[in-house]
């Protein structure tokens, strides 16, 4: 079993970060989940996830301002944003920040699973 972090998970939503992190971790996926933006961009500097499901809007630092601070400080995580929001031209606005997925709420978890699929370790077969 792998002790690195494959996937964390952000959002001020706690229920709706919890049910993702069960979600992933039933599928032998290692998560750590963080609930708002600050703490993201410090769990991001010390965990290495391999991948960031992150929500848009939360407080101190939104989704798009931690995916961007990323980008620039070359943490070298793949982000995918997350949002029940509605957002004008959310795929620009996401590739802009440095993530490569923008996914509107309410989650189709089968989609986030095959998205993250290539991307992250398993820490168990999954079936």
């Amino acid at each position: 079993m792998s002790a690195e972090v494959s996937v964390l998970i952000v959002d001020d939503d706690k229920a709706q970060c919890d049910e993702i992190a069960e979600f992933l971790s039933q599928r032998g996926i290692s998560v750590a989940v963080e609930y708002e933006g600050l703490g993201a961009l410090i769990a991001i500097k010390n965990l290495k996830p391999s991948v960031v499901i992150m929500d848009v809007s939360m407080p101190s630092l939104d989704g798009f301002k931690v995916s961007r601070l990323s980008t620039i400080l070359d943490f070298r995580t793949t982000v995918i944003l997350i949002t029940g929001g509605e957002f004008r031209d959310l795929d620009v606005l996401a590739g802009e920040s440095g993530a490569i997925l923008a996914l509107k709420k309410p989650l189709d978890m089968n989609l986030l699973l095959a998205s993250i699929k290539p991307l992250v370790q398993f820490s168990s077969p999954v079936a």
